[in-house]
């Protein structure tokens, strides 16, 4: 895989996620909702998305290392100034 540079999160990308978490909080429960943390698709595959809906079970599960496919249930990746990259080279 690709190592990529992490931007710096500028405030207008941490305004709408703070929103997200609490649209999401309010919608799924808090209990469900986390930022951020790496979802482990594969070896080599290890997005961090911005706000994440889990399972229950996995968000109490604290001896876990990463969430899998499986205990995701929404994603939502913020785009403010990184859309052209995310969309082609990030997207693999």
């Amino acid at each position: 895989g690709d190592i990529v540079a992490k931007m710096p999160i500028r405030y207008r990308h941490g305004r709408l996620q703070t929103r997200l978490l609490f649209l999401f909080g309010k919608l799924f429960g808090q209990e469900s909702v986390v930022t951020p943390v790496t979802v482990r698709f594969s070896e080599d595959s290890l997005p961090e998305p911005d706000v994440i809906v889990t399972t229950a079970e996995a968000y109490q599960d604290e001896s876990r290392k990463y969430l899998s496919p499986e205990d995701v249930r929404l994603v939502a990746e913020i785009s403010d100034t990184t859309l052209d990259d995310d969309l082609t080279r990030k997207a693999g």
